[in-house]
């Protein structure tokens, strides 16, 4: 795994920027439900 490049966040910075990532991967799975079911 690459190494995390902002290390100097702070806990609720991290927080923003783990939700945004985890709502912004959620948003593509619901775009692209053919990619949900790849061991079907």
């Amino acid at each position: 795994m690459a190494e995390f490049k902002y290390k100097n966040l702070t806990q609720e910075e991290q927080d923003k920027l783990d939700a945004a990532t985890f709502r912004r991967l959620l948003a593509h799975l619901d775009a692209n439900k053919d990619v949900l079911n790849v061991y079907s």
